[in-house]
């Protein structure tokens, strides 16, 4: 298929059109102009696949990487595929021009709408408290009472908290890999939004965040639950069944805890388009790089290398998105479930608040530290 038969394709972005093994820009291509119409700018990544193609030409396909040993140019080769790979799969450029916006917003604008989402999630909550017949302020009041269970809030979260900032240890990322691939795309997702914010900005982004969220897990959904439960248990015991009076909050806590972490999961591991593109470029890895070979080298078994070596990158790649979400997901779960079991034990929303407060404080100063230092190292 000719590029020309691309249907509607434009001049400026013409040569990303279908080249024979997929949507990527033609080698001999000039590059793609920085827009494909007046003011509307190119997703980022049809722009990097393109700088990443037109680089030299090494011995072992299209890797752009040359003057290494064979060995380690077949890795980088299988690595650089799998990355643009991805980088297509994950390409959307509705969302990438949502990001270049966002990125080119001052501080103030992207602090009012982390505090606008914050309002919007409170009046949610609000108002499955106000359905559920909850008290939507968990027992807090202004008192002294609620002063001591902050403070003990504050203290139970310190071991917590302590641990949490270890995972952001260049040591605990050696030691778990999984931890950077979970840090880095929290990074990715957070970048657009904490970008040329101080310190004192991406506190409130924090509270904006934390605060409502709390709001809605606890007095909202795991009060409502509750309540909800209890009306059952209250039937099974008139019908003569022992049903202990604590298991309608458990079941809450448990189901909330259980829907923290598949969201986390979700988000940080990883997605069915990823995982089906990863899997039909390892089923068809073996003919692929015969053809490679055959037009490159003419060399077979530089081609059951390079299709071994794909296929070695390919699965660690998905071994390591995989535990990224499952290591997302029990961190998650541990902290909704510590959050819960906090409130539930002093009876005020002060306790869960103020732990919650620290423990997001410890991941947005550590995500913020990480993120600098990935910046400074692009």
């Amino acid at each position: 298929m000719a590029v020309s038969q691309c249907p509607g394709a434009v001049p400026a972005v013409e040569d990303a059109c279908f080249s024979g093994r997929g949507y990527l820009p033609r080698r001999n291509s000039a590059p793609p102009r920085s827009t494909a119409f007046v003011g509307v700018p190119l997703p980022r990544r049809i722009v990097q696949s393109h700088k990443a193609l037109a680089a030299p030409r090494s011995e072992y396909g299209d890797t752009g990487v040359t003057n290494i040993p064979p060995q380690r140019d077949m890795q980088t080769a299988a690595r650089l595929r799998l990355n643009s790979l991805i980088n297509r799969v994950q390409g959307d450029g509705e969302q990438e021009m949502l990001e270049d916006i966002l990125l080119s917003e001052p501080p103030e604008s992207k602090m009012l709408l982390a505090l606008l989402s914050g309002s919007v999630i409170c009046g949610g909550a609000l108002f499955v408290c106000w359905l559920s017949g909850s008290s939507p302020t968990g027992g807090a009041h202004l008192s002294f009472e609620s002063c001591q269970a902050a403070g003990l809030g504050l203290l139970a979260s310190l071991p917590l908290a302590a641990l949490k900032a270890g995972t952001w240890t260049d040591a605990a990322r050696r030691s778990f890999p999984a931890l950077q691939d979970m840090q880095e795309r929290e990074a990715d997702v957070l970048k657009p939004l904490l970008e040329r914010m101080s310190a004192t900005q991406v506190a409130v982004v924090m509270m904006a965040e934390a605060l409502p969220t709390l709001l809605m897990l606890l007095p909202a959904a795991q009060g409502a639950l509750t309540l909800s439960l209890s009306t059952y248990a209250e039937y099974l015991r008139d019908a003569g069944l022992n049903v202990p009076y604590n298991l309608p909050a458990a079941l809450a806590l448990i189901t909330t805890a259980s829907l923290a972490a598949l969201a986390r999961y979700l988000e940080h591991g990883i997605s069915g388009e990823e995982y089906e593109a990863v899997d039909a470029a390892v089923r068809n890895a073996d003919r692929y790089y015969r053809l490679t070979a055959t037009n490159v080298s003419g060399r077979q078994d530089d081609a059951e290398r390079m299709a071994r070596a794909f296929k070695v990158e390919a699965a660690s790649w998905v071994h390591r998105q995989q535990m990224a979400g499952n290591v997302a997901g029990l961190m998650a779960a541990f902290e909704v479930t510590f959050l819960g079991m906090l409130w539930r034990a002093t009876g005020d929303l002060s306790a869960p608040a103020a732990a919650c407060l620290v423990l997001h404080g410890v991941g947005f100063a550590s995500l913020h530290r990480f993120a600098f230092q990935k910046r400074k190292r692009e």
